[in-house]
């Protein structure tokens, strides 16, 4: 069945967002889901590539789970526009954060980085303390689900985050810093918190928000994390555990305020 788009709301609050920065950003982004029958792999990359030659399709740890690639975009408007033709397009799939009680979590992974590398640098753990500070408020824009809150709930999924918290490549954490590879040689952040049932559009836009109130307020991050970030000895403040709970942090919050003031 194929999923609505999102209103055009949606792509205004982004567009706003997106003037923040002088600066240019550069989003891509990596969205789990589960098929829902057998699934071709190598058929899928073809209808898939007619959208983008560079998307690319990789099979995950779950049955019948897979991630798409979404390559590097210098415009993020372009980037949300190509997940939403790709989710209205795929058919016998489910987009569930945890459709499955004893299979892995899915989720959607935003990674983006500025090309200004001095920019980059100078502002990093500003930008990383943004992220942190303002992601219980903003967390609704991210799992707008009841069932995407199992993710930070069920313990078994070791690489779903389950509180607030960073580090240097690990998937623990809810962003994360991965290292260089053949891929990409550039330093960026990965926003490991959305559910693949996320507006991206939304989601992308409170993540330029908060990274822009990180630099305006220029507060430094807590130590990053190397272990696996929910265990207790880390003392990290746990996730909202359900919908209701990141609501009522949502509610009258600087996030809201500034995505209603751009429309």
């Amino acid at each position: 069945m194929a999923r609505k788009t999102y209103s055009l709301n949606s792509e205004k609050i982004l567009i706003s967002s997106l003037g923040y920065f002088k600066e240019k950003v550069t989003f891509g982004a990596e969205l789990e889901f589960y098929s829902l029958k057998p699934l071709e792999l190598e058929n899928l990359n073809l209808f898939l590539r007619s959208f983008d030659k560079n998307i690319k399709v990789v099979k995950e740890d779950g049955e019948n789970q897979f991630e798409i690639i979404f390559p590097p975009f210098n415009d993020a408007l372009n980037l949300a526009n190509l997940i939403d033709k790709v989710k209205n397009n795929l058919t016998d799939i489910t987009f569930s954060a945890k459709p499955f009680i004893n299979q892995p979590s899915s989720g959607l992974h935003f990674n983006f980085s500025f090309p200004n590398k001095d920019f980059f640098e100078n502002n990093f753990k500003y930008i990383i303390q943004g992220l942190i500070k303002y992601l219980k408020e903003s967390l609704v824009y991210f799992c707008p689900s009841d069932n995407d809150y199992t993710r930070f709930t069920n313990k078994a999924d070791l690489h779903s985050p389950k509180n607030i918290s960073w580090g240097f490549n690990n998937r623990s954490t809810a962003i994360r810093v991965p290292p260089p590879n053949e891929n990409c040689d550039v330093k960026r952040i990965e926003h490991r918190i959305s559910s693949p049932n996320a507006n991206p559009y939304l989601a992308i836009s409170v993540i330029l928000y908060a990274a822009k109130f990180g630099i305006d307020e220029q507060l430094l991050p807590p130590e990053p994390t190397y272990g696996i970030a929910s265990n207790e000895q880390y003392f990290k403040e746990v996730l909202p555990q359900t919908y209701l709970e990141a609501l009522n942090y949502n509610i009258n919050s600087k996030i809201q305020w500034h995505m209603l003031m751009s429309l």
